[in-house]
């Protein structure tokens, strides 16, 4: 194999090895130090024979034993430095993988309410442990130890963005476009979750029963308008890209 390979060869050498890779990926992953090819004089990224087989093992891993890209991080490490890292005995219980551009759950049922550790929803999502952390850190996942689905797709989203250099800390603006979508959502559902005295529904003789409210306890008019505002926004963006490059 010739040395002085481009990104775009590498992809190509790696998917004839039956691993599918993009260059997005591969900036992502070194970013993170997990390969990181030479530099010609004008910056052009090189590289040869060893970074195929390096990525081609971060792919293995990655399909195999569903090592968080921290794991396998410290793995190449310990290979460089000419020990032998064991490998995963068994992959865990491999959580649902969330991709981007799925079809959303429908409005009412209990997609959201998938229970998962941090680690299973870095799985999920393909992210490592420092970039959740970034994200709960810019407040676009909760701080916690459990996740939903939901988290799983803002992760999952937020990872995309970054394989293109969108860092977390950019995305400041979307969570503050949520908070003001969602007030007109509170706009048509707050009035009609209060009883005549201005209680909330459920706490007296007017309460609205179960059947009325969601799994996590959302009405399922709030879930409607959320989903409606979400494809409303998606639909403007992509409306918008035609002839804008």
């Amino acid at each position: 194999m010739p040395a002085g390979l481009t990104i775009g060869k590498l992809v190509a050498a790696v998917e004839r090895r039956g691993y599918r890779v993009t260059a997005p990926t591969l900036r992502f992953w070194e970013a993170r130090g997990l390969v990181v090819p030479e530099r010609t004089a004008s910056g052009y990224r090189h590289y040869d024979a060893s970074d195929v087989d390096r990525v081609e093992t971060i792919c293995r891993l990655q399909s195999d034993t569903h090592m968080p890209l921290a794991a396998i991080a410290d793995y190449l490490d310990a290979l460089d430095r000419g020990l032998e890292p064991a490998l995963p005995d068994a992959a865990p219980p491999e959580p649902p993988r969330v991709g981007v551009g799925e079809s959303e759950t429908e409005p009412g049922d209990d997609g959201g309410m998938l229970e998962l550790t941090a680690d299973e929803l870095c799985r999920a999502a393909g992210i490592d442990a420092e970039f959740l952390s970034s994200l709960q850190s810019y407040g676009l996942l909760a701080d916690g130890e459990h996740f939903d689905r939901t988290a799983a797709r803002i992760a999952a989203a937020a990872r995309v963005l970054a394989e293109h250099g969108i860092e977390p800390r950019h995305l400041r603006p979307f969570s503050a476009a949520a908070e003001r979508e969602l007030a007109l959502v509170d706009a048509v559902i707050a009035p009609a979750t209060r009883t005549l005295d201005g209680s909330p529904r459920g706490t007296s003789s007017g309460a609205v029963g179960d059947a009325e409210q969601g799994g996590d306890g959302v009405p399922p008019d709030a879930e409607e308008l959320a989903a409606a505002c979400g494809q409303l926004h998606a639909a403007l963006l992509m409306a918008k890209l035609p002839g804008r490059y």
